[in-house]
């Protein structure tokens, strides 16, 4: 895991100021971005979802909208066994 000034140093290397030392609003909410992005995904990477997981989302989106979802399951089911190898 990451220190916070490591996080902010990626960011300043990937979206750093402009030749003239000039840092826009543009490249400050690119970093924090970045930042925040960054933080999400290290708070995440112990998290593995379940199938039971999958399949309680698409039953409520099925209370939700009444529609059904067995297209979009399968579609989750492979997404997810992919993610969790």
């Amino acid at each position: 895991m990451k220190t916070s000034e490591e996080i902010e140093q990626l960011a300043e290397k990937y979206y750093p100021p402009y030749p003239d030392g000039i840092i826009t609003d543009e490249i400050r909410a690119l970093r924090e971005g970045f930042i925040k992005g960054y933080r999400c995904q290290e708070d995440t990477a112990d998290k593995k979802f379940t199938l039971d997981d999958v399949i309680n989302s698409i039953h409520q989106a099925e209370l939700k909208h009444k529609k059904n979802y067995t297209e979009i399951y399968e579609l989750m089911k492979t997404y997810l066994q992919s993610l969790n190898k």
